[in-house]
């Protein structure tokens, strides 16, 4: 595997036999396969001006130095998903598509 910053993708094999495959998503905000549930695991990434003053202005969200990623494949004849969130620190987990656990920094 190389690369994973830029995506990949790899298998994973036990006694010969491969027993997973999974693909790497460095932007799991906005990639196709993991929208629906980036959507509760990400802020928001805009904040738009909603007052009557005429000065203008906007927030960007900007991550923190943790890095936003995801992991989709499979193993074992299951499904899974798992979405890291950089800057709260925690990684949600998703087995057959549905939620599983959360681990979170302590």
């Amino acid at each position: 595997m190389y690369y994973w910053d830029e995506n990949a993708g790899g298998i994973i094999i036990e006694n010969d036999d491969t027993i997973g495959f999974f693909r790497i998503i460095m932007n799991p905000y906005e990639d196709e396969l993991l929208k629906i549930w980036s959507a509760d695991i990400f802020p928001k990434q805009q904040v738009e001006n909603n007052t009557k003053s005429k000065i203008k202005w906007g927030v960007s969200w900007k991550p923190s130095p943790g890095i936003d990623y995801g992991i989709i494949g499979r193993f074992r004849d299951k499904n899974f998903v798992m979405i890291r969130n950089g800057t709260d620190r925690k990684v949600w987990i998703y087995k057959d598509y549905f939620f599983h656990v959360c681990f979170s920094q302590t």
